[in-house]
C-alpha cells in the first residue's frame, strides 16, 4: 500500500509540473490579446489572436480588433481565406509578430480560422 501511494504521489507531482506549461510560450498555451502582442511580443514570436475584422486593406491585409486594441494583419499571398473575409467577421489569427522599431507592430498570418 505504501509503495502504491508513493507511486500515485510521484505521478501526480510529475503531471502537475508538466501541466504548468514549462517550456511553452504564451501562444502555445493561450491566445494573446492585441494589447499583449503590441506590448510584449518579440519579433518572429508565434502568436494566436482572436478578434473581429474591422476593415480590409487591399486584397490581403486587414485590421483586427479585440477588446484591447487594433493591429494590422499581413496575410500570406497564397491564403484564399483573406479574400473571403468581410468587416465584422470573427477570426482566429495564427502567425508571428512582426516587431520593427521603424514600423508599427503587425502580425504576419500563417493561418486564419473563421470563428
Amino acid at each position: 500500500m505504501g509503495t502504491r501511494l508513493a507511486l500515485i504521489s510521484a505521478v501526480a507531482v510529475f503531471g502537475t509540473a508538466l501541466g504548468q506549461g514549462q517550456g511553452q510560450s504564451q501562444s502555445e498555451s493561450q491566445a494573446w490579446t492585441v494589447k499583449q502582442v503590441l506590448s510584449e511580443a518579440k519579433d518572429d514570436q508565434t502568436v494566436v489572436v482572436r478578434g473581429q475584422v474591422v476593415r480590409m486593406l487591399g486584397d490581403e491585409d486587414f485590421i483586427l480588433s479585440d477588446d484591447t486594441g487594433e493591429i494590422r494583419v499581413d496575410v500570406d499571398d497564397d491564403d484564399p481565406t483573406a479574400r473571403q473575409l468581410q468587416p465584422g467577421a470573427t477570426v482566429e489569427v495564427h502567425g508571428e509578430a512582426d516587431v520593427d522599431s521603424a514600423q508599427p507592430t503587425e502580425i504576419e498570418a500563417a493561418r486564419i480560422v473563421p470563428m
